[in-house]
């Protein structure tokens, strides 16, 4: 019964983080709009915050900046699966060879992130603007 209580809890405080989160950008919306309806003069920092919920564009980020991360981070997890698999394989054979694929399989994971963010700047450079 205490499970149900924590995944209820858990449960609640996601759907009260969604539902003020939701009724946050509505009530910017609705100031929006009111001010279109009188008249006022908006500055584009003001149009620019409500169209984007507060987020900077500064944060905004290339797929293959995003790809390079998430393979350094896989491979230095694979490199943290090996490194287990030498001390687990001491005591337990099996550990051993269980960890030590997963470690291949990650490593194997990162270099195809890597390597699909090599391909994604790539095709970044090549493309031209037509006007």
């Amino acid at each position: 019964m205490n499970i149900l209580g924590f995944w209820l809890f858990l449960a609640v405080v996601a759907g009260a983080s969604i539902w003020a989160s939701i009724h946050r950008r509505q009530s910017k919306h609705e100031t929006l709009r009111l001010m279109i309806e009188k008249g006022d003069v908006m500055d584009s920092k003001l149009i620019d915050d409500v169209l984007h919920d507060g987020r900077s564009s500064m944060l905004q980020v290339s797929l293959d900046t995003v790809l390079k991360v998430i393979g350094i981070v896989a491979l230095f997890l694979g490199i943290g699966f090996f490194s287990m698999s030498l001390v687990y394989g001491q005591v337990d054979p099996a550990a051993r060879a269980g960890l030590l694929a997963t470690a291949c399989l990650v490593v194997c994971l990162a270099f195809g992130f890597l390597l699909a963010s090599l391909l994604v700047q790539r095709s970044n450079n090549n493309k031209t603007i037509v006007d």
